[in-house]
């Protein structure tokens, strides 16, 4: 028989396992999807009030069921969008587990719902879980720190490589653009408290401060904000920057890293302006 000849006939035989009444190992494997059951789930979000939160109202992106097998073994995971409202978990082997359901963000888990114990999956059916509340803290964090680009840092000279910052105002705006009178605090790495920097949304300021050293809110409500940066560099307002950004729930914190800082391009500002004429100090300075 030649080696052709043989292929087919295998392919033949696993063929005719598969059909019909009759059953063979290969068989089992094959219908082992037909015999499993699945699990579904609706959701929704409030503040710890009870009021209803959208998901994007706290940065949520996934549902996720997680169901482990009461007798042990590997767990079975299942996540559904945030939005979506519902889910429904498929291919699980008929037995007994113990169900837990979690509400997450990117940057971590806002809500975990409670273990529901003994849900018994069978063969071919779908074992409705409920609707899952999660509650959530609309309020969390957010971390950044400041940077001209300058070689030397912020502060320095730009005669010496440095920036040439002097006076920096900081502002956070809420979803409508509204500005929200918020509490900075900087953290220089000391062991010393950091002060507090109170942002009125009337052009309060404070002085320069390096590319690491550290701002952060605590406690900001939750949702899409924006956050605006204006610097000054020998008494005329150059430096800006305006970033987009989602505050998590649940006490969760964004971490934004350096915000580099536009210098404006005007002769002013920028000694490397268009007509502002050659200063050979300034060209690494001002390079971003």
């Amino acid at each position: 028989m030649s080696g052709s000849t043989k292929i087919l006939l295998v392919i033949a035989l696993v063929s005719g396992g598969c059909g019909g009444g009759g059953g063979t190992p290969d068989a089992g494997t094959a219908d082992a999807a037909v015999l499993n059951g699945t699990m579904s789930l609706t959701w929704r979000i409030t503040d710890m009030g009870g009021n209803a939160l959208a998901c994007d109202d706290i940065a949520a992106g996934s549902v996720t069921i997680t169901a482990q097998p009461t007798a042990g073994g590997f767990a079975v995971s299942a996540p559904f969008t945030c939005s979506d409202g519902s889910g429904t978990a498929s291919g699980i082997a008929p037995g007994t587990y113990d169900v837990t359901v979690r509400l997450t963000s990117t940057l971590g888990t806002l809500a975990t719902g409670a273990l529901m114990s003994g849900v018994e999956v069978v063969t071919n059916q779908d074992v409705a879980l409920g609707e899952q509340v999660f509650a959530v803290d609309p309020s969390g964090n957010v971390s950044f720190r400041v940077d001209t680009g300058a070689t030397a840092g912020n502060c320095d000279d730009p005669g010496a490589g440095g920036g040439g910052l002097t006076q920096l105002e900081i502002r956070l705006l809420d979803g409508t653009g509204t500005c929200v009178p918020t509490a900075f605090a900087i953290d220089d790495g000391t062991a010393s408290p950091p002060p507090d920097y109170q942002s009125d949304c009337a052009g309060a300021t404070i002085g320069c401060y390096d590319k690491d050293v550290t701002f952060s809110v605590t406690g900001a409500d939750s949702g899409t904000h924006m956050l605006d940066i204006r610097g000054q560099k020998g008494g005329l307002d150059c430096y800006s920057r305006t970033a987009d950004l989602v505050i998590p729930g649940a006490g969760l914190t964004r971490q934004l890293g350096s915000q580099m800082l536009f210098l404006a391009a005007t002769p002013q500002c920028d000694p490397n302006a268009p007509d502002a004429g050659p200063t050979p100090d300034a060209g690494t300075a001002d390079a971003m």
